[in-house]
């Protein structure tokens, strides 16, 4: 930490962060990305980190709807960019924090550092909306890290992962190793006590195509009338 003299006094100088460049740099860092296979436009990262989001934003705001606060998890977290973008949506509204099977610093959000491949793996807290983003399409068992994460929420979990046959290489090299297709309707399927209430595909300005769908559960005791 280093300070500086400001009209007699002083005032603390913190070095930006990796966090904080990544952050910065959202709207200026350009990416290419498919159009029907052929064609190819440019996006900001925003863009797409919000497109991504979309599906979390339409549970926040139903939750918001009957609640003056409520508590939101990523899985996964990594940077914390989707937190903080969060934030910037929803302030002080949404309780923020994270998890990640790698050490996250964050001076700004309570980061967890997890492995949901843990078959013995039991959260302390339960949190109102979890969510991941292309996070357990890298789980070796992902059957394991489903379940996990099913555990963390009391109300709604939603999944933003990879459909396998328009997934990066790498992605689908995860996918298939780990022995799943990225089908992870069919394991919401498998679990009696939480519904499907919304499914898709994510969707990028002009019609760009982007290799995840997603995938949004609730608990089935706090199912509303028009989602039974």
């Amino acid at each position: 930490m280093r300070s500086a003299k400001n009209g007699g006094g002083e005032r603390s100088l913190r070095q930006p962060t990796l966090q904080d460049r990544e952050y910065e740099s959202l709207d200026s860092l350009r990416r290419y990305t498919i159009v029907d296979g052929s064609k190819i436009a440019m996006v900001t990262r925003r863009q797409e980190r919000l497109c991504w989001l979309e599906p979390v934003f339409n549970s926040i705001d139903q939750l918001l709807c009957s609640r003056d606060r409520i508590s939101v998890h990523e899985v996964g977290c990594g940077s914390t960019i989707n937190l903080r973008l969060l934030r910037d949506k929803y302030g002080n509204r949404v309780t923020l924090s994270g998890s990640d099977v790698a050490p996250v610093q964050s001076s700004e959000f309570d980061v967890l550092r997890v492995s949901f491949d843990d078959p013995a793996y039991v959260p302390e807290h339960a949190f109102d909306i979890v969510f991941s983003n292309t996070a357990l399409c890298l789980s070796k068992n992902p059957n394991v890290a489903f379940r996990n994460v099913l555990a963390l929420s009391h109300d709604v979990v939603v999944l933003v992962e990879p459909i396998e046959h328009l997934a990066m290489q790498h992605q689908k090299m995860f996918l298939r190793r780990a022995g799943h297709s990225a089908s992870w309707d069919e394991l919401a399927a498998a679990d009696s006590s939480n519904a499907i209430v919304a499914t898709g595909r994510c969707r990028l300005p002009f019609s760009i195509k982007h290799p995840a769908a997603f995938i949004t559960l609730r608990k089935r005791d706090r199912l509303t009338k028009s989602e039974r």
